[in-house]
């Protein structure tokens, strides 16, 4: 059993890198890939917290990017937990975070809630600061009774405290990605609001190859079997690497768990060995592949 699609504190996320790590060990995953918001600030903990427990670790990242198609997600997979490209270009995206989170902080208060934003900072534990830590201080202050209640009367899009974020665009995504020696890949295109997805999805992953994309994230928890077939039937016409994952956010997403998303998912270990042969080395802490 496999799981490579799954955050941490390091972006929203409810466990740690080396929870994560050890949740993993714990449910028996032959391999894990955390692939936290716009950072990379949890892969170091996360890769050391692999080596030492023999389970392989594959560092990833989820960028928010901007499309024809609407605002959508895109996974970079990596040898190395330490991309330069992609992480410096994350580094000017967090910038804007730290001006968004105090908005957030102030609609709270103007929407009645008496947050204060020190302890948001505090909650984030030195990470970077999301979402999740305000719905966690809010659970703390009485103001919510659970962190979903916080994203669904508060935080989520189009709620009245939600503040947007900076994106990259789709095309300087990919470049990044690729300039990294790492492969694109379209996280969970279930979600991409399309007239027709199990059509439509045809152009988009036309779009996505000629764009420099190499990989689809087929096996999701919100593809039904027919979408995944469809992803995997294109992934052979335009020659892309398979990947899938639960994204899994622990208590943030408590019907998804690790490994097996609703309990009836998962994800093939073979797509394992075809992954480290398409990053081209083996990622370090990754034992027996």
């Amino acid at each position: 059993m496999i799981d490579l699609h799954c955050h941490s504190t390091a972006s929203d996320g409810s466990n740690t890198p080396t929870e994560l790590v050890d949740l993993a060990v714990e449910k028996e995953l032959h391999a894990l890939r955390i692939a936290d918001h716009d950072t990379l600030g949890g892969l170091p903990e996360a890769v050391k917290a692999g080596r030492e427990r023999r389970l392989c670790v594959i560092p990833a990242i989820e960028l928010s990017v901007n499309s024809v198609w609407g605002s959508l997600h895109l996974l970079g997979y990596f040898a190395r937990p330490d991309p330069a490209n992609v992480g410096g270009r994350v580094v000017e995206i967090q910038s804007f975070r730290e001006h968004r989170n105090p908005m957030i902080a102030e609609k709270l208060r103007t929407l009645g809630v008496p947050i204060d934003f020190d302890d948001v900072v505090r909650a984030a534990g030195g990470q970077v600061i999301g979402r999740p830590h305000f719905a966690r201080v809010m659970v703390e202050i009485g103001a919510v009774s659970t962190t979903q209640e916080a994203f669904d009367r508060y935080l989520k899009k189009g709620a009245p405290a939600y503040v947007d974020r900076e994106r990259l665009d789709i095309t300087e995504a990919v470049q990044l990605i690729r300039a990294d020696d790492g492969i694109p890949v379209l996280a969970h295109p279930g979600l991409i609001s399309l007239a027709d997805p199990y059509h439509d999805i045809n152009g988009v992953l036309d779009a996505f190859v000629d764009m420099g994309g190499g990989g689809v994230e087929a096996y999701a928890p919100v593809h039904s079997a027919s979408f995944t077939d469809r992803l995997l039937e294109l992934a052979k016409q335009y020659d892309l690497l398979v990947t899938g994952g639960t994204d899994f956010h622990g208590d943030t997403k408590p019907h998804l768990q690790l490994g097996v998303g609703d309990g009836l998912f998962s994800v093939p270990d073979d797509l394992i060995p075809i992954l480290i042969d398409s990053l081209g080395c083996i990622p370090d802490g990754c034992f027996d592949i």
